[in-house]
């Protein structure tokens, strides 16, 4: 890298600075756009799916007599953890999975319940955790304020529910495989089809296609890998396309956040210090290790995805980061919700102070503390919750 670069003059731009059109736009208004959906093949059959309504379970014992009846019905396919029916068209293949008289065995995950993940995320906070950032001693400016104001924030489970729900086409051969989807993640779109099918990378061929809404849904590629695995069963190309009610049981959800913010403020009603626990998984340890480990090291990459926003934006915090793994499938998502708690909060401040929004959110406190945990925090002068 020189040690001086010289850039180019503004007066030399040819593009930066000038109107550009979509080349796109056309094709999404008029219809011709094709999205993974819309694929079609020569002799392409049509399937859905069913899988174990639990994260783990199995098929225990099915009957599709029914099923194999109704006009348009091809074929059946039985995976350890799902079903699914193969026809010449969608109505066919829905009536056909509708009429099947499906048996699961749920697991050891059977009876878990939201109640027990935020009661695992509580049991994980009392742990120490990773010190995202030290500035200052927050927590004794918060204790010995004139008044002090605490509240605790539960951010859900959320689906990202695309409008086009998730669908893949798949033509397995004996000497190749060709996939036809919407993703964001083609690599590993690629890499488990050859996982699946054991044949060579450079066997399998990728045709991505426009998405109807990703929104960090389709940075995932389970549904790629279940349509191969039904794929190899089936002779010739075969599209799987999940319900929507299937697309929505099956999400890599947002992953439950619960927040506790705290802050302490003066005779002026000005907060001094303000400390803030953010309870949630770490996306991104996911992605990058399949480690098992329950504790929550460096690198920061490890750390749940909206902490280090809120952290940096003090100049004197102190954080800790806990992460806990469920067997819950967790995704990313468009959604601070450090974030959208602290904002909350301090709008509850300024209306329990002064009744009325403050003014004072875009300034700084002198103090805080940012935590990141995965355990429920309790409140001490009131409690919100947020959907």
């Amino acid at each position: 890298m020189p040690a001086k670069i010289t850039l180019k003059d503004p007066k030399e731009f040819t593009l930066i600075g000038t109107p550009a059109k979509r080349l796109d736009t056309s094709a999404k208004v008029n219809g011709t756009a094709q999205y993974g959906i819309d694929v079609r093949l020569p002799g392409m059959k049509i399937a859905t799916v069913a899988a174990s309504p639990v994260v783990g379970g199995k098929l225990a014992s099915l009957d599709d007599t029914k099923a194999k009846a109704i006009k348009g019905v091809r074929q059946i396919v039985r995976l350890d953890d799902a079903v699914a029916v193969v026809a010449d068209h969608m109505w066919a293949a829905k009536q056909g999975l509708k009429a099947l008289d499906i048996r699961w065995d749920d697991g050891p995950n059977g009876t878990v319940s939201t109640a027990d993940v935020v009661q695992g995320l509580a049991a994980a906070a009392q742990t120490p955790g990773v010190v995202v950032r030290n500035e200052g001693d927050a927590a004794a400016a918060v204790a010995g304020a004139p008044r002090k104001l605490e509240s605790e924030y539960e951010v859900p489970f959320l689906a990202h529910a695309t409008m086009e729900p998730m669908n893949c086409t798949v033509h397995v051969r004996p000497d190749g495989c060709e996939v036809w989807t919407g993703s964001q993640v083609l690599s590993r779109v690629r890499a488990t089809a050859a996982e699946v099918t054991g044949l060579a990378l450079e066997k399998v061929v990728v045709h991505n296609h426009l998405l109807g809404g990703g929104f960090g849904r389709r940075l995932e590629f389970d549904y790629v890998t279940q349509a191969v695995r039904i794929a190899k069963q089936v002779d010739g190309p075969v599209k799987v396309i999940w319900t929507r009610e299937e697309d929505v049981q099956h999400d890599f959800y947002r992953p439950y956040y619960y927040d506790r913010v705290a802050a302490g403020v003066d005779a002026r009603g000005q907060p001094i210090a303000w400390t803030h626990r953010l309870v949630g998984p770490a996306i991104i340890a996911r992605w990058g290790s399949r480690a098992s480990s329950t504790s929550l090291p460096q690198p920061r990459s490890r750390i749940p995805s909206s902490i280090g926003a809120r952290c940096s934006a003090s100049r004197r915090g102190r954080g800790q980061c806990w992460t806990s793994r469920r067997r819950q499938p967790v995704g990313a998502g468009r959604c601070l919700p450090a974030a959208v708690a602290a904002s909350r909060f301090f709008t509850a401040v300024g209306a329990a102070i002064w009744r009325r929004s403050p003014r004072w959110r875009c300034r700084r406190p002198a103090r805080c503390a940012c935590t990141a945990s995965s355990a429920r925090s309790t409140a001490a002068s009131s409690s919100t919750r947020t959907p």
